[in-house]
């Protein structure tokens, strides 16, 4: 396969373009700063939405593990809090990486322009690696990582707690259970007569009528 061209920013020369090559270009900028700037508003809608989305989660796993309707619950829903939060990451780094390509454009574009203000700006904040400028977005990528931890916890203490009413159940009744496993190794003619407990289970009774 013949090797793709290299793409060029600038095609076309004031000679080439026309007398209002300047005014379009510096038009063409403006254009492009303003699209830079909406994809952050975008990604702040896009991490409000959520984070509000992560909290009705926490809220839901809280209200349904206080309930009697807990149970395999309290394993879903941070199941599904961890796909929204992975989600989520993904969503700000592909947003991250936009900006980083658009800003890229708007630096040489800037070299065209009387003064490459969005360059300096960028040179002074020491390229986000100092002290004076932390960017955002690596920042607020570890907002969902601190939300996958959370329902892994959260998930792990589900489980547990499934367990745990499972132990429970058995102790409370183990005539329920033992039935339920004598049900599964019987043979259907025979009449299991006694539970450990004493109660007589109504298979025996039938017999006797």
């Amino acid at each position: 396969m013949p090797d793709e061209p290299t793409p060029i920013l600038i095609r076309h020369t004031k000679e080439t373009y026309g007398d209002s090559f300047r005014a379009d270009l510096f038009e063409q900028y403006k254009l492009y700063v303003a699209s830079a700037e909406k994809i952050s508003e975008r990604r702040v809608s896009a991490n409000n939405y959520l984070l509000t989305v992560n909290a009705f989660l926490v809220a839901l796993y809280g209200s349904l593990a206080a309930s009697q309707y807990g149970s395999y619950w309290t394993i879903l829903v941070p199941i599904a809090g961890v796909l929204v939060s992975l989600t989520w990451y993904r969503i700000i780094t592909s947003y991250r990486n936009l900006n980083s390509v658009k800003f890229k454009i708007i630096h040489e574009l800037e070299q065209r322009m009387p003064a490459a203000l969005y360059d300096y700006e960028w040179q002074k904040a020491e390229e986000g690696r100092g002290k004076a400028y932390h960017p955002l977005s690596h920042l607020e990528r570890w907002v969902p990582i601190i939300f996958i931890v959370i329902y892994v916890l959260l998930g792990v203490i589900g489980v547990l707690n499934c367990l745990r009413s499972g132990d429970r159940e058995e102790r409370l009744f183990p005539c329920r259970v033992e039935a339920q496993e004598t049900r599964f190794t019987e043979s259907p003619n025979s009449f299991p007569t006694i539970c450990r407990c004493g109660a007589k289970t109504q298979s025996s009774q039938l017999r006797r009528r």
